[in-house]
């Protein structure tokens, strides 16, 4: 049987090709084991549980790279399911926690190399009468859809809402952390969202009343039948807590005199309010938080952004992160 000469260019070429395999052996676990840079979006409730939860509505995420172009999920209108890891290369990038896309609901947060950016949450919810107990005649009954809307230049801006949610009694929205105007029965309250925490938004009665056309007003110089609440006659309606006008037609001698009526009202808060602690969430390797996370977008960011996004056709030309391949 022949020996092979260890100067056989053979028998140094397998040992070449023996030190590759082992080096890949070596390489290559660590590779496969690596922790992956990205975003998580807490969720506290997930939103395989607000599925099967009445007027529960988990937000969506929408993540954009500093530029602004969107980086899509491949899914529906391109949004990441909260609790999802989603992999990114490290830099800065823009948030948006809602049920659709909107510039003035982005938040800026930086990724790093190997670590999970964490994006808080926070919810609000509230609870109402069934509609069996409800009162309904000279006014109109009510659910627990609440609407969540952003004050940008004076006018709302919605961002997310339950209202195919089944919300008969019971209704509650993931939000980011900041301040916004929820609505429920056709009236507004400013709303503080807190990380990690549901806030029960504070709720009252108001009513009856026995006078014709009666309406719950948030300013006395409101239009009634735009902007005021029509209130009952045969019980209290729900409402936000807070300061109010009740504006009534007073209707005297058989009709000959009537006169409007309007005066000041504070609607006090009842039953449960204010926050409570949820369950937390998150990724096996956070990364700490910057001091710049979560900070709202400004308003000459977001006409930089605007600028940025009217050239779709471009889009095509550049790489992940906005800039000229």
């Amino acid at each position: 049987m022949r020996r092979h000469d260890p100067l056989d260019p053979i028998s140094t070429d397998r040992k070449a090709l023996f030190a590759v395999l082992l080096i890949g052996a070596l390489l290559i676990p660590s590779l496969a084991f690596a922790e992956k840079s990205g975003i998580y979006v807490v969720t506290h409730i997930t939103p395989e549980t607000t599925a099967n939860m009445a007027g529960a509505q988990h937000a969506m995420a929408f993540v954009y790279t500093a530029k602004g172009m969107k980086i899509a999920s491949g899914k529906g209108a391109g949004g990441w399911l909260p609790g999802e890891e989603i992999a990114l290369e490290p830099g800065e990038y823009w948030v948006g926690i809602g049920q659709s896309e909107s510039v003035s609901n982005l938040h800026h947060y930086t990724v790093s190399e190997g670590a999970m950016t964490v994006v808080e949450t926070g919810w609000v919810s509230l609870a109402t009468l069934p509609l069996a107990e409800q009162p309904k005649t000279d006014c109109a009954q009510w659910t627990a859809t609440l609407r969540a809307y952003l004050l940008v230049d004076g006018k709302k801006e919605a961002i997310i809402d339950n209202s195919n949610r089944k919300t008969n009694e019971y209704g509650t929205l993931q939000l980011h952390p900041g301040q916004y105007l929820i609505e429920f029965n056709r009236l507004t309250t400013t709303v503080t969202v807190e990380a990690g925490k549901d806030y029960r938004i504070p709720t009252g009665y108001v009513g009856p009343t026995f006078n014709k056309d009666a309406y719950l007003l948030r300013n006395k110089g409101d239009e009634p039948q735009q902007s005021g609440l029509p209130v009952c006659s045969d019980g209290a309606i729900h409402v936000p807590a807070g300061d109010y006008f009740l504006r009534e037609l007073i209707v005297r001698n058989d009709g000959a005199d009537v006169d409007t009526l309007i005066d000041p009202v504070t609607v006090v808060a009842e039953g449960n309010q204010g926050y409570s602690s949820l369950k937390s969430d998150g990724p096996s390797h956070p990364k700490p938080a910057d001091s710049s996370d979560g900070q709202a977008i400004t308003t000459e960011q977001i006409k930089g952004l605007t600028d940025w996004g009217k050239k779709q056709g471009e889009f095509d030309d550049l790489n992940m992160f906005g800039d000229p391949l």
